[in-house]
């Protein structure tokens, strides 16, 4: 996750390092028994201080009281006076809740750090970097990341008094999400998965797109799919995160079809402000476990043609012969000329079902302009019998139908 660093938000600091943790034994340790002698409360944004800065406060953000236990120091006085900020980065996050308090001790600063690396080891945590700094009073830092959630994060930093002790800054950061809506989860059961996934390319300077299609209509595939979406807890409203740069593969649509042909649609965007979204509600934090979902079952698409012998042309509406197909991954696709003769073209189950209608995206794509260009659908069948339907065309259409298992 990115994170913003609060005086460089403020253009005064400049960072002179970020490294690994240091591996040296500390002279004053803990017990190995946790010892949380302070409780932080936390308090929805940044703390006075720092409100000014980005990226404010979501309306949703949970309000209930927040609070963290975490080690104290020995003998540490707490200060009324902040010698500095103790928050020197955050995640630019507007569900982020913070606390902070200050101490001062006559132990030196390497003392105090190695105590505390040990103190917070032995309470839950671990270490996830260090910092130092030149332009701050608190001159060196360690991120300690909470092992039972991954939400909270405690930025200590520590600097030397005037009298050669320690101050010891706390810095309690936590992304607290609204609850996941009941509307933001699928309710099935469903008979087909259709999903659309746009692809780039950059050719001549130039970005290239195009979108390739797929259909589940596989029972347990689909209930990955679905088990997989509603399995998903961080919700949100407001986004202020970059969660990754530009992606060349990027976004999906995906709609989920019931038997009795109602749909429910997903969207999943990678990148920046967005996230995973059920019928419009919201956003999801996907971990990977959806995209990565959607990008094996697209790629099937990309798999050696293994040909079956079914290649055939009409010219006006037509029907073909019943076909007995197996289980496995084909491509069924069409193509048809002048453009826009022929408004239904099917792969049909003998339930009348419409596995998959080619003409329902034909004349979205850019690419596409009739004639000798191969458009259709992955498909992912269970055994069954099948047939191609061409029963909304034009007299002078000419068409043809194409259908290769690429896949077992």
């Amino acid at each position: 996750m990115k994170r913003m660093s609060s005086l460089a938000a403020a253009s005064i600091l400049v960072l002179l390092s970020f490294g690994a943790m240091g591996s040296a034994a500390p002279p004053v340790s803990a017990t190995g028994v946790c010892s949380a002698g302070l409780v932080l409360t936390l308090h929805p944004g940044l703390p006075a201080s720092m409100q000014h800065l980005p990226p404010g406060i979501a309306r949703d953000i949970p309000r209930a009281p927040v609070s963290v236990s975490v080690p104290l120091y020995p003998g540490a006085r707490s200060l009324a006076q902040f010698v500095a900020s103790a928050i020197p980065e955050y995640p630019p996050d507007p569900y982020l809740q913070t606390g902070v308090a200050e101490y001062q001790t006559a132990g030196s600063v390497d003392i105090v750090q190695a105590w505390y690396r040990k103190a917070f080891v032995a309470c839950g945590w671990r270490s996830a970097g260090s910092m130092t700094t030149n332009a701050s009073a608190l001159t060196s830092g360690i991120t300690f990341a909470s092992i039972d959630n991954h939400n909270l994060t405690m930025e200590m930093t520590f600097g030397d008094t005037p009298s050669s002790g320690a101050y010891i800054a706390y810095g309690a950061e936590e992304l607290t999400y609204p609850p996941r809506p009941a509307s933001s989860y699928l309710r099935g059961p469903f008979s087909a998965v259709h999903i659309a996934l746009r692809r780039a390319m950059v050719q001549k300077g130039q970005l290239v797109s195009h979108i390739v299609r797929s259909t589940v209509i596989a029972r347990p595939l689909i209930t990955q799919f679905v088990q997989s979406i509603n399995a998903l807890t961080g919700y949100y409203t407001v986004s202020g995160n970059c969660r990754g740069g530009l992606r060349l593969v990027n976004p999906a649509w995906l709609s989920f079809v019931r038997r009795d042909g109602s749909v429910a649609y997903a969207y999943e965007s990678q990148g920046c402000g967005e996230g995973l979204s059920v019928n419009g509600v919201g956003w999801l934090m996907d971990d990977g476990r959806v995209w990565n979902l959607i990008g094996r079952v697209v790629k099937q698409q990309e798999a050696k043609p293994l040909p079956l012998p079914f290649l055939h042309s009409w010219h006006g509406p037509g029907l073909s012969a019943w076909v007995r197909l197996g289980a496995g991954t084909y491509d069924f696709s069409a193509r048809y000329h002048p453009l826009g003769c022929a408004t239904d073209l099917a792969l049909v189950g003998t339930n009348g079902y419409h596995v998959a209608d080619i003409t329902n995206f034909v004349p979205h794509l850019p690419h596409f302009k009739g004639g000798a260009r191969w458009t259709g659908w992955t498909l992912h069948l269970v055994p069954g019998i099948y047939r191609v339907e061409g029963q909304k065309v034009s007299g002078t259409c000419n068409w043809s139908v194409r259908l290769e298992r690429t896949a077992p």
